[in-house]
């Protein structure tokens, strides 16, 4: 039994046990605990030992029995709830069905439920006005105001969250989020991405980056307008989907499993090689050999959790020393470039088919192939827009 003057969180005083027979002990970070199957339990903060008593006793068939235990759709609380959410979740990331990345944005959002409401708060207590206070607390971030597709996605995965939560019958009821929690509308966000401007640049900007490029950057650059690849795909792209002596980028996106093939130029075949005969260094671990591009220390150009990858901080770092940097400019906008220019193809279909984007239309279900010469349609129109009549020939 824990001595009167022994402390534990935030220098309290453990508190005796109750009574000789109470079942926990107080443990030293605030909360009473047991082991349970040779894995400690906690069942709360060390106010009210009664109450923890009584939620040991509804949880111990399900702990004797090697279960998780079912909480009380009555005592959910805001903590319970992301704990139960992120498991669901990490099985998803297992199974593929959820990207590492996609799981940490999740994360991020339970963790700001959590700072907020706090982990003992009930969901069944959550109010209108608790989310209109939630909301008043995202509009501002680290570096000052945040955009208004940032608070739309943090606002959506919130949602997601609550309403996983109802539908997985861990509350009893949908949570009323009142109006005050509305994600901002299409309207604000167009006025906002009017404001910044069109993720776009011009061939003589393009050209003032390759100028200055290593030869990693230089290839990286010219996939993302010849192909549309982003960051995280080509970050992770292996040798086995580049055919450099046909030309030909064949390539499922990670994100989506998406079929993508796309028409190499020239141009992207000559710096693939030469990144890759003159400055790739081969990486120590195994698991990364046949990635394509690699940092200086052999690891991926992407990163699998975290947004400010070695691919946007170099291509944010080449854009401001050539003076081209704006708010809404990164590696990413090549995408939007490569999408903007294929367009003058008129030939929807095989631009989709290049960018790996998924088309869940009638007309797409009896679409069963799309020809090679449709593509280097589209990689020519690009082609023409960059280089001009300067460009190698095809």
């Amino acid at each position: 039994m824990a001595s009167a003057n022994s402390t534990g969180a935030a220098g309290k005083s453990k508190p005796k046990k109750p009574h000789p027979d109470f079942p926990l002990f107080a443990h030293a970070n605030g909360q009473w605990a047991k082991k349970v199957r040779g894995k400690l339990r906690y069942f709360g903060p060390w106010n009210d030992p009664n109450k923890k008593i009584k939620k040991k006793k509804k949880q111990k068939d399900d702990l004797l029995a090697g279960r998780e235990p079912r909480i009380q759709a009555e005592g959910v609380t805001v903590n319970d709830m992301c704990n139960h959410y992120l498991t669901a979740r990490e099985q998803d990331v297992r199974d593929r069905e959820l990207s590492p990345r996609s799981f940490d944005d999740l994360l991020a959002e339970c963790n700001r439920l959590v700072r907020f409401f706090g982990k003992d708060r009930l969901v069944a207590d959550l109010m209108p006005d608790d989310f209109l206070a939630l909301r008043s607390s995202l509009t501002t971030g680290k570096r000052g105001e945040v955009s208004k597709t940032t608070l739309a996605n943090m606002i959506n995965r919130q949602k997601s969250i609550f309403r996983w939560a109802y539908l997985n019958d861990l509350i009893d009821r949908p949570v009323k989020f009142g109006t005050g929690f509305d994600r901002p509308s299409e309207r604000q966000i167009r006025k906002e991405r009017n404001e910044v401007g069109p993720r776009m640049l011009e061939p003589e900007q393009i050209h003032a980056m390759l100028d200055e490029a290593l030869p990693a950057m230089t290839a990286m650059i010219l996939m993302g307008v010849n192909c549309g690849v982003g960051n995280y795909d080509l970050g992770f792209m292996r040798f086995k989907h580049i055919d450099l002596e046909n030309g030909w980028l064949d390539y499922h996106r990670n994100k989506t499993g998406e079929q993508r093939r796309a028409k190499l130029w020239p141009e992207t075949i000559k710096a693939i090689r030469e990144y890759r005969e003159l400055d790739r260094k081969e990486p120590k671990l195994s698991e990364f050999r046949d990635i394509v591009f690699v940092t200086r220390h052999g690891n991926p150009w992407a990163s699998e959790t975290k947004a400010n990858s070695p691919i946007s901080s170099q291509f944010y770092k080449l854009a401001k020393k050539v003076g081209i940097y704006r708010r809404g400019i990164s590696f990413y906008t090549l995408r939007h470039i490569f999408r903007t220019v294929a367009g003058d193809s008129k030939d929807p279909d095989a631009v989709k088919l290049a960018m790996g984007h998924a088309d869940n239309s009638i007309s797409a279900r009896y679409l069963q192939r799309i020809s090679d010469e449709r593509l280097e349609a589209v990689a020519d129109v690009v082609h023409q827009w960059l280089f001009g009549n300067g460009g190698q020939e095809r």
